[in-house]
């Protein structure tokens, strides 16, 4: 119900809503607090009633009238423009008739004007007569007009109508009309030259079309800084009469325009040429359709029968007629013309989708939807998941102008460009089907040149034709390897066969079914998120011989996580998810024997998986090892390290990661109370565990006093009981005989690990099978930022996990992406841009946190209290402590490095990729040194996960077969000094490296190392004694500190160097 504004109600008088000033009767203006407290005006009430209807927030209603209010184009602007505006028009109506007649084939007219012609040379051979007429009007139109435009370099649309005495009757055929307005243009271009109202005056294309040019100019003086103009050229009505141009009729002859002989005898002037004939309807309908876009649009059934601005009783042509020649169609208020013949169907379809998508975000009351839809520029590298760019642009435009039927030539004219977007959309949306929800193109044609230049030598300085296709693809119909067609019998399979030509085959399925079909190679997920690239160069040979014009992006940095050492035991290379498959796998087999374990105290109720490999984002999961002995547990139960020696030379023993796991033990209220018998306790169910799964199942275990170790099927597991009381004992203090419970380290990392993440790793696998490619796009991250030398010690992995699901889960303005590069570079967009003292990142898995509690948690975070951390990411499954995953790392330093970093990689990649068309782009992964202090070089030999570099060899072997009870497992002496030295010079300085078998320590000395400071015994360490001005002081001994980093790693490093 709304609210009316009761008589005698004094109406608001400012822009802004606020009531104005209350006046007593004397005419003194009352105390402002009185008017705090009265009650709201009907037209405040008004306004909130809106709000709560139309809006989602307050926050919401005042960001968009703060945004209105930013791009309203300022009065003072407008009123400089109306003044400057008059004398233009007058200028232009001074401009005299010509009455001498011109031959347009020759070159004379142009000589007189001393402007060059703004067409190609594809018309040079039209032959017609011209005589300038004086312009009949000219006046505003476009969004300036209808009060809709923006102040953001406000563009004004001048249009100028040509007389109609300009035309004869035989101008509607063969370009010749466009030939007379670029002349008529031409002659208005001469004069404006002249004038001091104007600078910086130009040719320019309208909507990338060649044959119906426009002037581009910009007021002079200041108020050139503030807007541009262009005029655009119109005719008369009455030039033509309107049925000429009806879909139906031809206008452009076949024996002009293909130079064919004409057929002695014959009527028939050749197929339709509804293209060619809305490139002058747009002329002669111009005025009419501006001046009906100032009455008020009515509400129609647009979206079932197809858009009209026709009110008449019935349309002079159906509209089954346009829908045969446009894809997309929009009818102006006469009824012949198709508002909408330059736009394509994937345009429309994108514009669709867009649409949907922004009324999906306002309608989330979760979601802050202002940033993402009036703050978030797109970028078509972000939004699409696959890319298609061509290269050579004239060789593409004639070999599929070629293939193209003679109706289609003679209905595009000249416009190839045009002509080759619907035919390779078409073949595309077509070989693609459901594979992909859109495919757009993205066409860069546009040119602007001096008047005094030749367009052909305006090409040569700088002009390229760049055409790509967007594809937003299904997340699972992509994936598919068999294209199912019509069974044998029915006709369709004819048509089928004829499209998809030799790879169509006949196949007998499971349901009994026989049909066409056409199959795929791919023997990896990795292989099949590239179906759709095999199936577009497959059409692209087969329909037009284009087979390495084109350049394709989708899978440029699989390869930086491809398995290059071991092959896995299925012989598929790939990008990790089969091996990630077989870990689970033997997972679920191992979860299975433990709760199928007997003779144990208590129940094994649970087991959880909480490394990364447990939610697909492990970079290079655990390969499965081989086995000599069926029966391993027979032999030794222990295993030390051996010295393996080749050429005289240490080398490491193959590194066997482990992966982790928790499980949870059925209620029991007889724990102890004590820590230490807590953890003897847990050592015997350890014990008692091993026991039953070697005894029970064969399998070779390892007891250690925090946990258990597993091997199955070649694959090692780590197993520890996980319980809460044990975080309660350690949370425990005793202070004057009273018991209390705080947070200590040791407490928060058991609960991190026991407790939480258990939890978190169950919604990222559950993340990871709705979107499989998040798992792939998290590996990549960790690998580029391991590859910059921050290892989980600056940047925790689990942080990592968070950001990039954010990224899935609010995805907005984009949709969650299929391709791991796609979801990598939104990744580092986010790294680069996101203001992390300003906002927190909140993962919200399932939509569990209520508004409100998002609210609380936004609250605490502004209120920055002392433990908020650098990063504050937050999920549902925090317990006490929001954003307990970033507690410890990373910090604001290595944030900023972060930032630079994913900004100097996005750059360096969009340009690879976009510009330069460069299929190797792993440089982003290759870090400079030259910003650190000390390096420490490595001996290759000792550095585990060598075949896991960026720049590494393949060299695929078969995993060796092992003849010890569980292999040694995580032996990386690397991490063991690293580990070593942070420990002990962490104060001196921060150590940087690559965990994926990187040969350098890089260093970086803290700010204050080089202070002097007094000598006290708390802070005596690595100082040495210097004087300064006969008082001795101390500093910290940084030759020393590096002769302790060579002493240290003495055997592993090979040397260590200063950087000058």
């Amino acid at each position: 119900m709304s609210i009316s504004e009761e008589d005698g109600e004094e109406s608001l008088k400012n822009e802004n809503g606020k009531r104005p000033a209350e006046l007593k009767q004397d005419g003194k203006k009352r105390l402002k607090t009185k008017s705090l407290y009265r009650q709201p005006t009907v037209s405040e009430l008004n306004r909130l009633q809106e709000t709560q209807n139309l809006f989602n927030s307050n926050l919401f209603r005042l960001q968009v009238d703060e945004i209105l209010q930013e791009v309203k184009v300022k009065d003072k602007t407008l009123k400089k423009f109306e003044i400057w505006f008059e004398n233009f028009k007058k200028y232009l109506f001074l401009i005299p008739d010509k009455s001498k007649e011109y031959d347009l084939s020759e070159k004379v007219f142009f000589k007189e004007l001393k402007v060059k012609q703004p067409l190609g040379h594809e018309l040079k051979n039209t032959r017609l007569l011209f005589t300038f007429y004086k312009m009949s009007d000219v006046k505003i139109v476009g969004s300036y007009s209808l009060g809709c435009a923006i102040n953001s370099k406000l563009k004004v649309d001048v249009q100028v109508t040509i007389p109609a005495t300009t035309y004869v009757k035989s101008d509607s055929l063969n370009y010749r009309y466009h030939k007379k307005r670029a002349a008529y243009l031409a002659y208005i271009a001469s004069y404006l030259n002249k004038s001091e109202l104007i600078t910086n005056l130009k040719y320019s294309w309208c909507n990338g079309c060649d044959y119906l040019p426009v002037l581009d100019f910009e007021p002079s003086g200041k108020l050139g800084n503030h807007m541009s103009m262009r005029i655009n050229l119109v005719t008369e009505e009455e030039a033509f009469k309107l049925h000429r141009y009806s879909p139906t009729r031809n206008n452009l002859r076949e024996n002009w325009l293909l130079l064919t002989d004409k057929v002695e005898g014959s009527d028939d002037v050749g197929p339709p040429t509804p293209y060619y004939n809305a490139s002058i309807l747009c002329d002669l309908t111009s005025s009419i359709n501006n001046n009906y876009l100032h009455e008020l649009l009515e509400t129609s059934d647009w979206d079932t029968k197809g858009l009209s601005m026709f009110k008449g009783d019935s349309a002079p042509q159906p509209m089954t007629e346009f829908l045969k020649y446009f894809p997309v169609v929009f009818l102006d208020k006469t009824g012949y013309y198709n508002i909408c013949w330059q736009m394509s169907q994937g345009t429309y379809n994108a514009l669709k989708r867009e649409s949907s998508v922004a009324v999906e975000m306002l309608d989330n009351s979760n979601l802050n939807s202002f940033t993402p839809l009036f703050m978030s520029p797109y970028n078509h590298i972000l939004q699409f998941d696959h890319i298609l760019r061509f290269k050579d642009m004239s060789k593409i435009k004639e070999t599929v102008f070629e293939a193209a039927s003679k109706e289609s030539k003679i209905n595009y004219g000249i416009d190839k460009l045009a002509l080759i977007i619907r035919d390779i959309t078409a073949l595309l949306v077509k070989g693609l089907g459901t594979r992909a929800h859109l495919v757009v193109e993205q066409l860069d044609a546009n040119i602007s040149w001096s008047i005094k230049t030749n367009i052909k030598k305006a090409k040569k300085e700088g002009y390229e034709e760049k055409l790509s296709f967007g594809l937003i693809l299904d997340a699972q119909d992509s994936l598919n390897t068999v294209e199912k067609g019509p069974p044998a019998n029915l006709p369709e399979a004819e048509q089928f066969r004829a499209f998809w030509g030799e790879k169509s085959e006949l196949r007998r399925f499971q349901d009994g079914s026989i049909t066409e079909t056409c199959v795929w190679d791919a023997d990896s997920l990795a292989r099949r998120r590239l179906v759709t690239k095999q199936i577009i160069a497959y059409l692209l040979k087969q329909k037009y011989g284009i087979d390495s014009e084109y350049f394709y992006i989708a899978d440029q940095l699989d390869s930086a996580l491809t398995c290059k050492d071991y092959a896995p035991p299925d012989g598929v290379v790939g990008t990790g998810e089969e091996i990630t498959v077989k870990v689970l796998q033997t997972f679920d087999d191992l979860r299975k024997d433990l709760r199928a374990l007997n003779e144990l105290p208590l129940n094994i109720n649970s087991v959880y998986g909480i490394s990364s490999v447990f939610s697909y984002s492990e970079p290079f999961p655990p390969l499965p090892q081989g086995v000599s002995d069926p029966n391993p547990w027979k032999k030794s139960s222990t295993c030390l390290i051996k010295e393996l020696k080749t050429d005289e030379k240490v080398i490491c023993p193959p590194f066997i990661p482990v992966s982790q796991v928790v499980m949870e033990l059925g209620h029991s209220g007889k724990w102890p109370g004590d820590l230490e018998a807590f953890r003897c306790l847990k050592t015997a169910f350890h014990l008692q565990i091993a026991d039953r799964l070697t005894k029970q199942f064969s399998l070779p275990t390892q007891v250690y006093t925090t946990h258990l170790d597993v091997m199955k099927s070649g694959l090692v597991f780590r197993l520890e009981i996980g319980h809460s009381k044990e975080v309660t004992l350690l949370r425990k203090e005793i202070e004057k005989n009273v018991v209390k419970y705080r947070d200590t380290e040791e407490s928060l990392e058991l609960q991190h690990k026991a407790i939480l993440l258990p939890r978190l790793r169950g919604a990222l696998h559950g993340l990871h099978q709705k979107y499989p490619a998040y798992g792939p796009t998290t590996s990549l991250v960790k690998r580029w930022l391991s590859a910059h030398l921050l290892d989980d010690w600056h940047f925790p992995e689990t942080v990592i996990e968070l950001v990039t699901a954010y990224l899935y889960l609010r995805p907005e303005p984009y949709e969650a992406t299929t391709q791991p590069l796609c979801g990598f570079l939104r990744t580092l967009h986010l790294l680069s841009t996101m203001d992390w003292n300003a906002e927190p990142l909140i993962v919200n898995f399932n939509n569990e946190l209520t508004r409100e509690q998002i609210a609380d948690l936004e609250k605490k975070f502004n209120e920055k209290e002392a433990d908020v951390p650098a990063v504050f990411v937050t999920t549902p499954y925090d317990g006490d402590t929001p954003s307990v995953w970033s507690r410890r790392a990373p910090s604001r330093q290595v944030l900023a490095r972060v930032r630079l970093l994913s900004t100097s990689t996005l750059n360096y990649i969009e340009k690879s990729l976009l510009n330069d068309m460069k299929d190797n782009i792993l440089g982003s992964f290759i870090p400079s040194l030259s910003g650190y202090d000390v390096l420490i070089r490595l001996h290759g030999h000792l550095v585990p996960h060598t075949a896991q570099r960026v720049d590494a060899v393949p060299r695929l072997r078969t995993p060796p077969a092992l003849t010890d009870v569980i292999p040694i497992v995580q032996f990386d002496p690397v991490a063991k000094y690293l580990e070593e030295l942070r420990g002990a010079y962490s104060q001196f300085a921060l150590f940087f490296h690559d965990t994926y078998g990187g040969d350098v320590i890089a260093v970086l000395w803290r700010p204050d190392i080089r202070d002097h400071v007094h000598f006290q015994v708390s802070n005596a360490n690595a100082l040495k004694p210097i004087n300064i001005n006969g008082e001795t002081k101390y500093q910290v001994n940084i030759d020393a500190l590096i002769g302790d980093f060579k002493l240290i790693g003495d055997g592993l490093v090979k040397e260590v160097t200063v950087n000058s």
